[in-house]
């Protein structure tokens, strides 16, 4: 199945403020990838890197006290 990656038809903003928002985040990114229809193993790629920036943006923010 190709999928055309230049065409954004939709777009959501998750607030993170906690360990919970970034279960939140998981499940919505996941159910995104298999709405455009991505394979399992793409699915748990993309969840796996929406969580890890997730997480990221989580210990800056704890960093930089914002």
């Amino acid at each position: 199945m190709a999928i055309d990656v230049q065409r954004v038809e939709r777009s959501d903003e998750l607030a993170l403020k906690g360990g919970e928002d970034v279960v939140r985040l998981r499940q919505a990114v996941r159910d995104r990838a298999v709405a455009v229809g991505f394979s399992l193993v793409d699915q748990t790629k993309i969840v796996t890197a929406a969580s890890e920036l997730a997480r990221n943006a989580e210990v800056m923010r704890e960093y930089l006290s914002i």
